[in-house]
């Protein structure tokens, strides 16, 4: 008996020494590491890293994208929530949180930007998230000039650059799926007694009564106010006079806010083709509302590359960090203004009486 004991605590002692003290749980397997996708064309890099492809339900997953172009290069807006909240997974994720900052310039030249989200699955399964797409175009330099002073080809097209995409697993949280001893302890509720048929149709008369007095409320507060306050609506290319003759009074030019005085001047253009051919531009990147004015009737051909021209131009200064001269600030104020009185509307008095054409078709 003693030997057996002995012969025991000889195995345990060796067994210390190898391996560890024994605790009677076992190692937990690591943590899924990170992955990343990475695209490089042209001197544009695009990173998508995800940090980690195996959550359980309930943690969010972090994304971090990065943009990176050399010096030469301008890079389109873009942003990837709204590629997750316009995909296949809109119904299947929520961002919780969002964060990006604007284009820097290193000091190498090299244009950086970068977006980070917290990514919440609704359900468990398997997701592969989309890739990260952005579209960017080569400057074209001056002759006799440095890249400081290049421009946007116009000739060429934008060029699009794609990662690959990240699946994801989303794996059901343990502690929330009910085991079958819960299951059977389940009780069945006692019915509900339903009101009764008087009791129902009495709610329903008052419902009624009182929906009958707010619309009859309603109604006459409208009318009311219909009498009291009727607005005209100011014509589109009133409006754009008005925001351009403020814009020039503040003198941003020479006060050295160059930046916000293209901010300022692209929102007044966006702005009155909102108003003036229905085109929701100023909720549009310049590719989607390029997109859609080579569609409109009233903007294809020639408005189509001055537009396209002009918003580029603006795009220069509003993301690339480009310094521009004074007589290019002129000259997109003068695009501008000559946008807008080719474009607007014309009162032309026919024998038939009065109507309103557009500036192209009264010239």
């Amino acid at each position: 008996m003693r030997r057996t004991q002995a012969a025991r605590l000889s195995l345990y002692v060796i067994g210390v020494f190898l391996g560890g003290c024994p605790t009677g749980h076992t190692a937990s397997p690591p943590a899924p590491s990170s992955v990343t996708r990475t695209a490089e064309q042209d001197g544009v890099k695009v990173t998508m890293t995800s940090e980690s492809t195996a959550l359980e339900s309930g943690n969010l997953a972090r994304l971090r994208i990065t943009v990176e172009a050399e010096a030469g290069v301008s890079l389109f807006d873009f942003d990837y929530g709204r590629t997750l909240a316009e995909g296949d997974l809109k119904f299947e994720t929520r961002i919780i949180r969002s964060k990006s900052d604007r284009p820097l310039r290193t000091n190498d030249g090299r244009l950086r930007f970068f977006q980070n989200l917290d990514l919440e699955f609704i359900l468990p399964g398997e997701y592969e998230l989309p890739p990260v797409t952005v579209s960017y175009q080569r400057l074209k330099p001056e002759s006799g000039s440095g890249n400081e002073n290049a421009s946007p080809d116009q000739d060429a097209t934008p060029l699009t650059l794609a990662t690959e995409p990240i699946s994801i697993t989303v794996k059901a949280d343990p502690s929330d799926e009910l085991s079958m001893a819960e299951i059977r302890n389940v009780k069945r509720l006692d019915p509900v007694e339903l009101p009764t048929a008087w009791s129902r149709w009495w709610w329903a008369w008052t419902a009624g009564v009182v929906l009958l007095l707010a619309i009859a409320i309603t109604w006459l507060i409208r009318r009311r106010r219909r009498k009291r306050d009727i607005v005209v609506p100011i014509p589109a290319h009133e409006w754009a006079q008005r925001e351009i003759s403020a814009l020039l009074s503040e003198d941003l030019i020479a006060r050295g806010l160059v930046q916000e005085f293209y901010y300022r001047i692209s929102g007044i253009v966006r702005g009155y083709i909102e108003r003036r051919f229905g085109v929701c531009a100023p909720e549009m990147t310049t590719e989607e509302f390029l997109s859609a004015a080579r569609d409109h009737p009233r903007l294809s051909g020639p408005h189509t590359e001055e537009l396209q021209q002009f918003l580029l131009a603006c795009d220069l200064v509003k993301y690339a960090r480009y310094q521009p001269g004074p007589w290019e600030s002129d000259a997109v104020l003068r695009a501008a203004c000559d946008f807008v009185e080719r474009t607007r509307v014309r009162i032309v008095v026919h024998p038939e009486g009065a109507h309103a054409l557009p500036r192209e078709q009264a010239a």
